[in-house]
């Protein structure tokens, strides 16, 4: 049996609905609208096993999204390339699907 060990926790992030990549090289964060905004949530980064899982959690604890980072980490985690602070995050729906 697996246990969780938390590797970091950040409060205050804001969750975008955001536009398809609009080349190859990346997300850009000024293309994100702030009436896009979907949430606030907190950013726990855990570590089960050989597994890294980045879950987004809302406020009360519940669970908004999770996001299992695959061993190679850039087919999970894209940095915006106009900000160090935008992240695209690649989410996995409880029926599996994964969408950006």
């Amino acid at each position: 049996m697996d246990y969780e060990v938390n590797l970091l926790f950040k409060m205050g992030i804001k969750v975008y609905k955001i536009p398809p990549m609009m080349s190859n090289e990346g997300y850009y964060l000024d293309s994100w609208k702030r009436e896009d905004k979907v949430a606030e949530v907190n950013l726990r980064v855990i570590a089960k096993g050989d597994t890294v899982i980045v879950r987004l959690v809302n406020p009360d604890e519940s669970l908004f999204a999770e996001a299992p980072m695959p061993q190679n980490h850039n087919q999970g985690l894209i940095k915006c390339i106009d900000s160090s602070r935008g992240y695209g995050l690649r989410l996995k729906s409880p029926d599996g699907r994964f969408m950006w």
